[in-house]
Protein backbone atom coordinates (compact mmCIF):
# COMPACT_ATOMS: atom_id res chain seq x y z
CA UNK A 1 0.00 0.00 0.00
CA UNK A 2 1.25 3.48 -0.88
CA UNK A 3 0.19 6.92 0.26
CA UNK A 4 1.06 10.27 -1.33
CA UNK A 5 0.93 13.82 -0.01
CA UNK A 6 2.55 16.86 -1.58
CA UNK A 7 5.90 15.77 -3.09
CA UNK A 8 6.09 12.76 -0.74
CA UNK A 9 5.13 9.12 -1.15
CA UNK A 10 5.11 6.40 1.51
CA UNK A 11 5.50 2.71 0.80
CA UNK A 12 3.78 1.22 3.86
CA UNK A 13 4.84 -2.35 3.08
CA UNK A 14 8.54 -1.60 2.59
CA UNK A 15 8.45 1.14 5.22
CA UNK A 16 10.06 3.74 2.98
CA UNK A 17 9.52 7.46 2.42
CA UNK A 18 10.22 9.12 -0.91
CA UNK A 19 10.54 12.79 -1.84
CA UNK A 20 9.90 13.36 -5.55
CA UNK A 21 10.78 9.71 -6.17
CA UNK A 22 14.06 9.79 -4.20
CA UNK A 23 14.37 7.73 -1.01
CA UNK A 24 14.41 9.94 2.09
CA UNK A 25 15.97 8.57 5.26
CA UNK A 26 14.42 10.03 8.40
CA UNK A 27 17.32 8.66 10.54
CA UNK A 28 14.74 7.76 13.18
CA UNK A 29 12.70 4.57 12.79
CA UNK A 30 9.99 5.69 15.23
CA UNK A 31 9.40 8.84 13.18
CA UNK A 32 8.48 6.78 10.13
CA UNK A 33 6.17 4.64 12.25
CA UNK A 34 4.45 7.72 13.65
CA UNK A 35 4.10 9.22 10.16
CA UNK A 36 2.53 6.05 8.81
CA UNK A 37 -0.03 5.88 11.63
CA UNK A 38 -0.93 9.56 11.20
CA UNK A 39 -1.28 9.26 7.42
CA UNK A 40 -3.36 6.09 7.68
CA UNK A 41 -5.77 7.92 10.00
CA UNK A 42 -6.61 10.45 7.25
CA UNK A 43 -6.60 13.67 9.25
CA UNK A 44 -8.27 12.22 12.32
CA UNK A 45 -6.94 12.86 15.81
CA UNK A 46 -4.68 10.02 16.98
CA UNK A 47 -4.41 9.82 20.76
CA UNK A 48 -0.89 9.88 22.18
CA UNK A 49 -1.32 6.49 23.85
CA UNK A 50 -2.60 4.87 20.67
CA UNK A 51 0.22 6.39 18.65
CA UNK A 52 2.82 5.19 21.15
CA UNK A 53 1.32 1.67 21.18
CA UNK A 54 1.29 1.57 17.37
CA UNK A 55 4.89 2.70 17.05
CA UNK A 56 6.60 1.04 20.02
CA UNK A 57 4.20 -1.80 20.83
CA UNK A 58 4.67 -3.13 24.35
CA UNK A 59 8.05 -1.45 24.87
CA UNK A 60 8.16 0.97 27.78
CA UNK A 61 8.75 4.45 26.36
CA UNK A 62 8.15 7.93 27.67
CA UNK A 63 6.03 10.58 26.01
CA UNK A 64 9.16 12.57 25.20
CA UNK A 65 10.15 9.78 22.79
CA UNK A 66 6.94 10.43 20.87
CA UNK A 67 7.54 14.18 20.97
CA UNK A 68 11.05 13.66 19.57
CA UNK A 69 9.70 11.47 16.75
CA UNK A 70 7.14 14.14 15.84
CA UNK A 71 9.84 16.83 15.96
CA UNK A 72 11.99 14.83 13.51
CA UNK A 73 9.00 14.53 11.17
CA UNK A 74 8.22 18.22 11.27
CA UNK A 75 11.83 19.13 10.47
CA UNK A 76 11.90 16.71 7.54
CA UNK A 77 8.45 17.41 6.08
CA UNK A 78 7.38 20.97 6.87
CA UNK A 79 9.90 22.96 4.79
CA UNK A 80 9.28 20.81 1.73
CA UNK A 81 5.50 20.86 2.08
CA UNK A 82 5.49 24.61 2.59
CA UNK A 83 7.33 25.01 -0.71
CA UNK A 84 5.19 22.51 -2.61
CA UNK A 85 1.78 23.35 -1.15
CA UNK A 86 2.23 26.93 -0.01
CA UNK A 87 1.50 25.96 3.59
CA UNK A 88 2.64 28.05 6.52
CA UNK A 89 1.57 25.73 9.34
CA UNK A 90 3.02 22.40 10.36
CA UNK A 91 1.73 19.29 8.62
CA UNK A 92 1.25 17.73 12.07
CA UNK A 93 -1.15 19.44 14.43
CA UNK A 94 -0.65 18.98 18.16
CA UNK A 95 -3.90 18.73 20.11
CA UNK A 96 -2.78 19.66 23.61
CA UNK A 97 -2.79 16.73 26.04
CA UNK A 98 -4.68 14.55 23.56
CA UNK A 99 -2.67 13.64 20.49
CA UNK A 100 -1.72 14.53 16.94
CA UNK A 101 -3.40 14.98 13.56
CA UNK A 102 -1.88 14.95 10.06
CA UNK A 103 -3.25 18.03 8.32
CA UNK A 104 -2.15 17.55 4.70
CA UNK A 105 -4.48 15.91 2.13
CA UNK A 106 -3.41 12.29 1.52
CA UNK A 107 -4.04 10.06 -1.50
CA UNK A 108 -3.84 6.30 -1.59
CA UNK A 109 -1.75 5.33 -4.60
CA UNK A 110 -2.28 2.00 -6.33
CA UNK A 111 0.38 -0.01 -8.15
CA UNK A 112 -0.73 1.42 -11.50
CA UNK A 113 -0.06 4.99 -10.23
CA UNK A 114 -3.72 6.05 -10.12
CA UNK A 115 -4.65 7.80 -6.90
CA UNK A 116 -7.82 8.42 -4.98
CA UNK A 117 -8.28 11.11 -2.36
CA UNK A 118 -8.39 10.02 1.27
CA UNK A 119 -8.95 13.42 2.81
Amino acid sequence: MRFAFGPFQIDAVRKELFLNGVHLDLHHKASFGALLVLVQNKGQLVAKGRLMDSVWGQAAVEERSLNFAISVLRKALDPRLQGALGRENSCIETVHRRGFRFTVPVREVSDNNSACSLQ
